[in-house]
């Protein structure tokens, strides 16, 4: 009764403290209207309950409000004359977006280029668009040769631009819809969060109109009469105005957040009802006395002291880098978390893990914790298996390959990385574990037997495991498929197992998403065409590109990327190429993107020895054998206090900053990356600090031994099964894509001598 009790209380004081800790708003604009100095920056500050601190802040320039109403015609032709000369247009912009010169109207002759440009080579050539913009952007090529191009909207020539130079070079034009062009308005993007009041700063003087906030539920005027002026402070600044009892209206119940709410609570209430029972279990084991058992007997002190020794070093990690390890993708999904707005580009559920772990701590350490929390745990297990299963010289064995794990610097950095990828290669790490563990179970005739709220948890693990990652849905199909093939549960508990886990994915892939309209916003179509850019151009770069319809497939190629910026481009290891071919492919038309898939899938096989080449160049560099390998920095190194904060259309809510808790930790740290990050051929840095290529050599050995070792055999071929996944479809030679099968090398050899000693001492059950 006193469990269901404990289990009750943690409920409802759980709930209670989300709940009021932490509400959901709706996405905001502050506009202000005046007379601004367009050389000035201006500085946006809230209080959201602690007063205004550096923080909360963002830094912008002068945001002007572009209204557009109506299309506009554009057409770019030849002055004539004595300043005719040949016109190359190189590149167009409207509204700061790029535009295919492809889909621009031909009059008279106009060539297409090798490189995408359009020739204007007649006095009559010229080329026109009708679309809606309030700017353009427009690149000449400029040299001797060049003459002059008059650019007109509308029918109205707006300017004429000479183009002859001494040398070879471009020149960029902007030309501007005046009569859509609003001035003294800028409109700066709010956090969703609850906000008290409002400070402008400024290092310029300026006139204040008028000021409003804008959102879903309609406006919300700020009274300048209540704001207070003050030309001293904050010091640097001109001119600071604070703008009292702000009531943007934006608070809302959003069920999404209530429901996380729910269930987190729901699950600490799960685990003080499950402690209490091994509360119980601990007493009656240790003889009266919980705390014996859990810390003394059954060696479970060698536990203990690894879990204690690999938290403190991690933590020394987080330390040095506080509030932890963030990249672009952490902003992203960190986003998503606050902003409730989910678009399942990163999956939906990595962001709902994060949105959790804010419920507890609004912080990006609070994730570093909880992973530094996850990895010694399940490591320090690990470990513990093996000694306290082996005689004394397993454990003179084990130690040194538990020392090198925990002081290894990528397992320090990713710990304590806000990536997806680290709970996915936990959750890989503990389903190989289960498998090895279930079969040396197995062999010793103690087949496992499960409780129903094992299967339930076993089930939800499952589903997390395929949907953390986008890549781990395959693992809905092996990880079953090596439970049955293993025979390591029994058929009556696989079959509930196995139901409750597709019912469980089913709800997870398919209903929920819709239900929270994640498949109204989301093409998912995107992960494919995010896979597919680099083995496009690794085919189409080869010189030996094989077509029976070479001519037809260069016509659907150049809409994507001209052959010669293909070739000339094309690196299969570097993450910046991928990141270009991949953002030129997402602006094709939909319809231009199927041609090339289409395209992509019927000459694969015929130009396979490119495709294979291109892969196995890739691995090589992502294993550490190579100069190209992406290792991701520290992105929060480059932003000022005051956070990261974007425009409405994508804003990123990142107010923390970096800020390491010791000066001489951070410097230990940043010349121990600065060193071991460096390429030194193959007798140091990447190749010894950062390489794959060992744990891939040890889970290739342990599968080929499977004969004398089946259960560390079978720990191997899980974590390969997920390599040559990857192998299909990875698109750019990163190193957290394959952190999973690092972290696992650290404990193939242990887990191999655990499994000799007990196959030597338990023989076989038939």
């Amino acid at each position: 009764m006193k469990r269901y009790i404990v289990a009750l209380v943690v409920f409802s004081l759980s709930l209670t403290y989300f709940v009021l800790a932490h509400r959901a708003y709706l996405p905001s604009q502050l506009v202000i209207d005046g007379s601004f100095d367009n050389e000035g920056e201006l500085f946006l500050s809230w209080d959201s309950g602690q007063g205004f601190h550096p923080v909360e802040r963002v830094s912008i320039r002068v945001i002007e409000e572009r209204t557009c109403s109506k299309a506009h015609l554009l057409e770019i032709r030849r002055a004539g004359g004595g300043n005719d000369g040949t016109i190359v247009i190189k590149g167009l912009e409207l509204n700061s977006l790029l535009f295919n010169l492809f889909d621009m109207q031909r009059t008279g002759p106009v060539r297409v280029e090798q490189d995408g440009s359009l020739s204007l080579t007649a006095p009559e050539s010229a080329v026109s668009c009708r679309a809606v913009f309030t700017a353009v952007g427009i690149e000449f090529a400029a040299g001797r040769q060049f003459g002059t191009a008059r650019v007109s909207i509308d029918g109205t020539e707006r300017t004429s631009v000479d183009l002859s130079a001494p040398g070879d070079t471009t020149k960029n034009v902007v030309v501007r819809c005046s009569e859509d062009y609003a001035k003294n308005r800028k409109v700066i993007p709010l956090p969703p969060v609850k906000i008290r009041a409002l400070r402008l700063d400024s290092d310029r003087e300026f006139h204040l109109n008028s000021a409003r906030i804008l959102s879903a539920r309609g406006e919300a005027v700020v009274p300048v009469v209540n704001a207070v002026t003050s030309k001293q402070a904050p010091p640097s600044h001109a001119v600071s105005v604070v703008f009292r009892d702000v009531h943007p209206g934006t608070e809302l119940v959003r069920p999404r957040l209530i429901g996380i709410q729910f269930l987190l609570s729901l699950c600490l209430a799960c685990a003080g009802y499950g402690l209490m029972r091994f509360w119980n279990r601990a007493r009656r084991e240790g003889g009266g006395c919980a705390l014996r058992y859990i810390f003394v007997q059954r060696m479970h002190w060698i536990f203990w002291s690894m879990f204690a020794f690999s938290s403190g070093v991690l933590v020394l990690w987080l330390l040095g880098q506080w509030p932890g390890w963030v990249t672009w993708d952490s902003f992203v999904c960190w986003t998503e978390s606050v902003t409730l707005d989910f678009s399942n580009y990163h999956p939906y559920l990595y962001c709902l893990y994060l949105l959790a772990i804010r419920q507890l701590w609004d912080s990006p350490a609070a994730v570093a914790l909880v992973q530094i929390g996850m990895t010694a745990a399940l490591g320090s297990y690990i470990f513990y298996f093996c000694i306290s299963r082996g005689p004394r010289w397993v454990a003179i064995v084990v130690i040194p390959f538990f020392l090198a794990c925990v002081f290894s610097i990528p397992v320090g950095i990713y710990t304590i990385s806000i990536w997806k990828d680290i709970p996915f290669a936990l959750l890989i790490l503990f389903w190989a574990f289960f498998l090895f563990y279930s079969s040396i179970q197995k062999r010793a005739g103690h087949l496992l037997r499960y409780a129903p709220m094992s299967v339930v948890w076993l089930s939800l693990l499952l589903v997390l495991l395929c949907m953390v990652r986008h890549n781990g849905i395959i693992n809905i199909v092996v990880i079953p498929f090596l439970l049955i093939i293993a025979g390591l549960m029994p058929w009556r508990t696989f079959l509930r197992f196995a139901l409750l886990s597709c019912a469980l994915f089913f709800l997870l892939f398919y209903l929920v998403p819709h239900s929270i309209h994640i498949s109204n916003r989301y093409n998912p179509r995107i992960q494919v065409y995010a896979s597919i850019t680099s083995p496009l151009a690794s085919i189409f770069s080869g010189k030996w590109y094989y077509s029976d319809d070479y001519k037809g497939d260069r016509e659907i190629i150049e809409r994507w990327m001209s052959l010669e910026e293909i070739r000339n481009r094309y690196d299969p290891a570097h993450d910046l190429f991928s990141g270009y071919i991949e953002e030129k492919f997402q602006r094709l038309p939909d319809q231009d993107k199927d041609r090339i898939i289409a395209l992509f899938r019927s000459r694969l096989l015929p130009n396979l020895p490119q495709f294979m080449a291109a892969r196995v160049h890739m691995f090589f560099v992502a294993f550490g054998l190579g100069e190209s390998l992406c290792l991701n920095g520290n992105e929060l190194k480059d932003i000022p206090v005051g956070g990261l904060w974007g425009n409405p259309k994508s804003p990123f809510v990142c107010f923390f900053s970096y800020a390491p808790k010791s000066a001489a930790l951070n410097l230990f740290q940043e010349s121990l990356l600065r060193e071991t990050t460096m390429y030194k051929g193959l007798r140091g840095g990447i190749f010894v600090y950062w390489n794959l290529f060992f744990p891939l050599l040890l889970m290739l050995a342990a599968f080929w031994l499977y004969r004398w070792i089946p259960a560390t055999a079978l720990f191997a071929f899980f974590i390969l099964c997920q390599v040559g996944f990857l192998f299909l479809i990875l698109n750019e030679s990163e190193f957290r894509y394959f952190y999973f099968l690092y972290l696992a090398g650290f404990f193939v050899l242990p887990l191999a001598l655990c499994e000799v000693r007990l196959r030597s001492r338990t023989p076989r059950v038939q």
